[in-house]
């Protein structure tokens, strides 16, 4: 009996072998550059990165031909100048794509690229003006450009205190009177703030004081802490997010969500853990809710802001309709908090959930079907893509796929703690040659992007396209 189980088996075994050989050979070209590159909704963005010609070329007409769905609606010449990518610019014009609007674009590159690239449209039938007297306003405007950093050579995990915060934020005003709208220069300000978050409060108090703020509290629980600043014109409460010393600390976040909800005072349904986070710091003599009606006996009318990134995005969540007319919410790489009864607190808000590409966070609580409970995201959607391009709604993802990222992302981060090669010690305060050693260790599928949560990605995505919009 026991020799048949094993045949069986083997059989099996055989027949799997041979099917999954068979589907591999039956795989097209374009097939294979979907799994080499294995970015989905990007994979152009990828390929114009780092492909070569043949590559470019097979997806171009893959896209054209409808074998690939462009969810984002790239601009391929727009995102080879993006990408300062003249090999991708040159492949582009002679298969035919025109340049458009993007001729501003032009203007921007590094100066041997911006020739490169008025010889390819010359030798292509184009009369490009030469640079003039915008040259030095164009260079003024790419000096200003931050980078997004690679987390192998700088150490993007919080907190970071070589962070420059609020760099020239004199010339960007927070507009602490847009009450309806959408704010890039708001959601930059206050990005910097949700990053803040995470730094000593000594260190915040300085940094915040030469932003124009005079007055500054600091909240701290069990595991909450929060910062309250205000000068004469308005009030900031951001909250820190979970502590980053490794990306295995996201694992924290992702699996402590499995919590049964509970009641929320204020109405709706929320996560238990999220819940007892604001009530740390809330009531009391010293706590939040006084501290707030003390600022506004003071000045009745201060417009009051609320931010956070990650957990910290969670527990603003929650803030936001404790208090009374509250001016606005702009939250980053935030976990959903409750259900449809909760959300319906933030309808015809200012609020503003902002998402980077694959930023796993954003896509948590899992649902709980047993219990017939659906967690569901609060506010107007933001999503950041590769480049910092805002759009007003994230790609579609289909129920299979969302749960697809989020399992992956699990199950990498798993392993990399039960291999002991990511691990995650609250006591033991790692200097930053430890962390570049674990950044330099992760060798999971980039498709995961762990990376998109971090704050920094955020700060410097919106400070870039602040400057975009308005140059």
């Amino acid at each position: 009996m026991l020799k048949k189980i094993v045949f069986i088996i083997f059989a099996i075994l055989i027949f799997s072998c041979a099917t999954s050989t068979n589907q591999v050979n039956n795989k097209t070209e374009l097939d294979l550059i979907k799994i080499k590159y294995e970015r989905g909704l990007n994979l152009f963005d990828m390929v114009a990165s780092f492909g070569n010609e043949h590559e470019i070329l097979l997806v171009l007409k893959g896209i054209e031909d409808g074998e690939i769905t462009d969810y984002m609606d790239t601009d391929p010449v727009r995102s080879s100048l993006l990408n300062k990518n003249i090999k991708t610019f040159k492949i582009l014009i002679e298969y035919g794509y025109k340049l458009g609007s993007n001729e501003f674009l032009i203007d921007q590159l590094p100066l041997d690229s911006y020739e490169k690239a008025l010889r390819i449209l010359k030798d292509n039938g184009y009369n490009i003006k030469q640079r003039a007297y915008i040259e030095e306003y164009n260079f003024e405007r790419e000096y200003k450009m931050k980078s997004l950093p690679s987390p192998d050579s700088y150490p993007v995990l919080v907190p970071d205190m070589n962070y420059l915060y609020f760099e020239d934020s004199q010339n960007y005003p927070f507009d602490y009177n847009e009450y309806k709208n959408f704010s890039i220069v708001n959601a930059w300000w206050l990005s910097e703030c949700a990053f803040l978050a995470y730094t000593h409060p000594g260190f915040a108090r300085m940094a915040y004081k030469l932003a124009g703020f005079d007055n500054f509290l600091f909240f701290s629980g069990e595991s909450t802490e929060a910062m309250l600043v205000w000068n004469e014109n308005f009030a900031i409460i951001s909250f820190r997010g979970t502590e980053l010393k490794t990306t295995s600390a996201i694992y924290d976040i992702i699996t402590d969500i499995k919590t049964i909800p509970v009641p929320n005072p204020v109405g709706g349904m929320v996560h238990r853990g999220f819940l007892q986070g604001i009530d740390e710091v809330w009531d009391g003599k010293n706590g939040l809710a006084s501290s707030i009606k003390n600022i506004r006996t003071q000045n009745p009318n201060i417009p009051i802001w609320v931010t956070g990134h990650s957990l910290g995005g969670a527990l603003a969540t929650l803030c936001y309709p404790r208090i009374e007319n509250p001016a606005g919410l702009y939250i980053y790489g935030s976990p959903r908090v409750g259900d449809k009864n909760f959300t319906k607190l933030f309808t015809n808000k200012n609020v503003w959930r902002v998402e980077n590409l694959k930023d796993p966070v954003t896509m948590v609580p899992i649902n709980i079907p047993q219990l017939n409970f659906y967690y569901e995201s609060v506010g107007n959607t933001i999503y950041l893509n590769e480049y910092g391009k805002v759009y007003f709604s994230r790609p579609e993802l289909s129920l299979e796929e969302r749960n697809l990222v989020v399992n992956n992302t699990i199950l990498a981060i798993k392993n990399r703690r039960e291999n002991k090669v990511l691990e995650f010690d609250k006591r033991i305060d790692q200097d930053i040659a430890d962390i570049r050693d674990v950044i330099s260790k992760r060798k999971d599928d980039i498709s995961l992007n762990i990376f998109d949560h971090m704050p920094i990605y955020y700060s410097n995505k919106l400070w870039n396209y602040m400057l975009e919009i308005s140059y």
